[in-house]
């Protein structure tokens, strides 16, 4: 409800205090679901950890950059690097190199798994 200056007065003068006023602010759903099994996983560090669940809250077609990954953090390219090996060595991550037509090697694939994968190579959903 808003209120004018001169409802304010008349309420003051009639209860002899103002109102309460609750105001609620309202985000966009800011939350990620996922199985909570990786963060329990012991073999996993919590920088493995904190890249999983990023790289886990962004949309299927998210394009992963690894400069991208180091400008959203403060560890440096060597450390996002050895999460991201991390998680590849235990199942969350396996990377796919593309190739273009030609057959040259233009960038990686990388595929983000909740439950680390045995077969990797054959399981890519």
């Amino acid at each position: 409800m808003n209120w004018t200056k001169e409802e304010m007065e008349k309420y003051k003068e009639r209860k002899g205090k103002l109102p309460t006023i609750v105001k609620i602010k309202k985000r966009e759903l800011p939350f990620v679901q996922i199985d909570k099994r990786p963060v329990e996983d012991t073999r996993l560090s919590w920088k493995a950890k904190g890249l999983l669940l990023y790289l886990l809250s962004k949309p299927n077609d998210w394009q992963v950059y690894l400069a991208d990954l180091v400008k959203r953090s403060k560890d440096r390219r060597s450390a996002t690097t050895t999460g991201l090996l991390e998680l590849e060595k235990n199942g969350y991550l396996y990377k796919e190199r593309r190739r273009n037509d030609k057959g040259q090697f233009i960038g990686w694939l990388y595929w983000i798994y909740e439950i680390p994968e045995k077969n990797r190579k054959d399981k890519k959903t």
